[in-house]
């Protein structure tokens, strides 16, 4: 991957046939959450989407695993805690191992729980 990134498509397309197909599944599942009025963007280098001009969701790929990030997470996290406990998570991600069958129906979940956590959290930052 290069450092450069001008669009989530050419990030995408950069990843490796393994990381790209965990990503699509899971950018497709964020989409799925959002809805159509949902903008993909690139922030912090790695595609992310937004709703209602606000940052929901990131997503990114690495050696071994995809990624999942989002703020803010404690209640999710605790909601969820017996479900991630075989994924290394963060206090805004989770790590999904390109060597395992992703989640759908678990990442569905979390999204739908974390959104509108999101979405109040950061329209009173606005």
């Amino acid at each position: 991957m290069t450092n450069k990134r001008i669009s989530p498509q050419d990030y995408i397309n950069s990843l490796t046939d393994s990381q790209k197909e965990k990503i699509l599944t899971l950018r497709t599942i964020i989409q799925s959450v959002l809805g159509d009025e949902a903008q993909e963007v690139i922030s912090y280098n790695i595609p992310a989407f937004k709703k209602d001009g606000i940052l929901t969701f990131y997503y990114s790929a690495y050696t071994k695993h995809i990624s999942l990030s989002f703020f803010p997470t404690a209640e999710t996290y605790k909601i969820f805690e017996s479900e991630l406990k075989d994924y290394t998570h963060s206090k805004s991600a989770i790590q999904f191992p390109l060597d395992k069958p992703l989640p759908e129906q678990l990442i569905r979940d979390i999204l739908t729980d974390a959104l509108p956590r999101i979405i109040a959290a950061r329209s009173k930052k606005k």
